[in-house]
């Protein structure tokens, strides 16, 4: 990586991750006439006294070389009102010379509950990250009491 930094910057710390308690759930959407899938998404909750830090300013933009292929990382930050007490989001295009991925990441606080979001695709928007976001966030408030 030109900015090694990056490499972890605004994710979940495991080992805290590994101590809370909390559940995980992923599905994939079928792309119209493939058998892949146009996005997945991913979503733990936990419970946590904590909040992932924001990443470095300088994250903005980074590359990463693996093998002969270099992948080149953009993120913007991704934000809407109601995600919660605490909440940042993130949309992140990763592009290669031949592949592009964009790759939604939203973490939300409500009332000592730490909701990740994760939405991964070639052809996902930062309205479906938005549209996603706001739906697992309203889940959130309604079951969290």
């Amino acid at each position: 990586m030109d900015k090694p930094q990056c490499r972890s910057s605004g994710q979940l710390d495991a080992r805290a991750l590994a101590e809370a308690p909390g559940a995980v759930v992923s599905f994939a959407t079928p792309s119209v006439g493939s058998s892949g899938p146009t996005r997945t998404v991913t979503q733990a909750v936990m419970v946590a006294d904590w909040f992932p830090g924001t990443p470095p300013a300088d994250c903005a933009r980074y590359t990463a070389t693996i093998g002969t292929e270099t992948i080149a990382y953009v993120t913007t930050p991704v934000t809407a009102p109601g995600w919660g007490e605490d909440a940042q989001g993130f949309f992140t295009t990763a592009e290669t010379g031949r592949l592009r991925t964009n790759i939604g990441s939203v973490v939300v606080k409500y009332r000592g509950v730490l909701m990740s979001l994760l939405v991964v695709g070639a052809n996902v928007t930062r309205a479906d990250v938005i549209r996603q976001a706001d739906l697992a966030s309203e889940n959130l408030r309604r079951v969290v009491v």
